[in-house]
């Protein structure tokens, strides 16, 4: 230990003395402590984790929410499954939409493809238009989905064949 340089300490005497090589990490956070609202260190090229509440928020801009007839969502709120026509699992994860006859307009946000556990839709009676969207087919918990009495064009996506749960 005499000929260790001043300030180094020998490991041998204090395993706590060892010097950090790997830097301090701490998850980031949105002011609203939602990690997934924070930008991701992952590459450009990996697709970004989108949450529940974010997905809900492109569908209510897609769909012309603020013009909704009887169902309006707050997202002051930091709750989306507070959201009337929505429910949600224990986990917080959207299973069900029920927003059928309330003045839906524009269109269904391809990202609704995203809601992992949703096991219901009910848009029916509305004006939506364009097209029902392919990740409508990656909704593989859905077990009812009901959009008729749309503007809705073009023809049902063969993607909807993937959904084996449906009554």
């Amino acid at each position: 230990p005499s000929s260790m340089p001043s300030g180094i300490t020998d490991p041998s005497s204090s395993p706590s003395a060892l010097p950090s090589i790997m830097p301090s990490v701490t998850p980031s956070t949105s002011p609203s402590g939602d990690p997934s609202a924070s930008p991701s260190n992952m590459p450009s090229s990996s697709p970004a984790v989108v949450s529940d509440y974010q997905i809900l928020k492109l569908f209510y801009e897609s769909a012309n929410g603020d013009q909704w007839k009887y169902t309006k969502w707050d997202f002051t709120l930091s709750e989306h499954c507070d959201f009337p026509g929505v429910t949600c699992n224990n986990a917080s994860e959207v299973t069900a939409i029920d927003l059928g006859k309330n003045n839906l307009s524009g269109s269904i946000s391809t990202q609704i493809g995203q809601l992992n556990n949703l096991e219901f839709i009910r848009l029916d009676g509305n004006s939506i238009s364009g097209t029902i969207p392919t990740q409508i087919g990656q909704l593989i918990k859905l077990t009812k989905l009901r959009m008729e009495d749309n503007a809705l064009t073009g023809t049902i996506p063969s993607e909807i064949g993937n959904l084996v749960e449906m009554t």
